[in-house]
């Protein structure tokens, strides 16, 4: 499984039920149950299927058990044949270069040979990864969709908004046109002050997010609710999105015909 060994050995075929009882732990068990001292050779007791103590042979790093957005924690790998009780359901990691369903029928049959009662059912790593994550995933879709809508809406009332604002303007525009205002000079006043409300918006988004974040946390893998990176990506996002919604306003302010404009008023 790539599990790396910090210490010590693996368990191995020589571990058998009349040798001494062994056992592997993780890093976080490890630390848990030692401290800082060196865990190899020490006793541990599990109570599983017998009360004998087991000796820690090797110190593995730590995995995520049922699911990527599980916390790595404490575990500890005992030899199957000293607890072979408990071995009613057994699980086979084979590692190819193939497609790993085109092996199920010689899998099938080479274990068939060994005891036909053998119920068996196949799956892939990637299967099982995707089944684990399929709630957060869905989660991820309907905050993604819902983000979206807002991100649409957004746009559509900073297009509104400037649009209104250059309307109300006409009068404005047209005299200055008329003194020989620029074009270049009105569409950069326009993307300003565009730019000046998306980031009032911005910015009351920002303290927003940092009082709800706890309530995301629980849906967020490996992303902080303060990730600067993200908040700063999607800062940068609305940004241009009000830029550009104010595009098509501020170049339509930059064609008015001043005599129309100061016939408007």
């Amino acid at each position: 499984m790539g599990i790396p060994i910090k210490r010590g050995r693996d368990l191995s075929a020589q571990d058998s039920f009349e040798s001494p009882f062994v056992a592997v732990i993780s890093e976080s068990l490890a630390k848990q149950s030692f401290g800082n001292a060196d865990p190899l050779d020490k006793q541990v007791q599990c109570g599983l299927d017998s009360d004998k103590w087991m000796t820690v042979v090797g110190v593995v790093g730590d995995v995520r058990q049922e699911s990527p957005v599980e916390n790595p924690g404490p575990a500890l790998y005992m030899p199957m044949t000293q607890h072979p009780f408990y071995g009613n359901q057994i699980h086979i990691v084979l590692r190819t270069e193939v497609k790993p369903l085109t092996l199920m029928n010689a899998v099938q049959g080479t274990i068939a040979q060994m005891n036909p009662l053998i119920a068996l059912r196949f799956t892939t790593m990637d299967a099982m990864v995707n089944e684990s994550i399929a709630s957060e995933r869905f989660r991820a879709a309907l905050i993604s969709s819902f983000a979206g809508v807002g991100l649409l809406l957004a746009m559509l009332g900073v297009y509104g908004t400037m649009a209104y604002s250059v309307a109300q303007r006409t009068f404005e525009i047209g005299i200055r046109m008329a003194f020989g205002a620029e074009k270049g000079a009105i569409l950069r006043t326009v993307l300003e002050h565009a730019a000046k409300l998306a980031c009032y918006g911005i910015a009351v988004g920002l303290v927003l997010s940092l009082i709800f974040a706890r309530l995301v946390t629980s849906m967020l893998v490996g992303v902080r609710p303060m990730d600067p990176v993200s908040l700063g990506l999607a800062s940068s996002l609305l940004l241009l999105t009000a830029l550009a919604a104010a595009l098509a306003p501020g170049w339509r302010a930059t064609h008015v015909d001043p005599i129309v404009a100061l016939r408007a008023e």
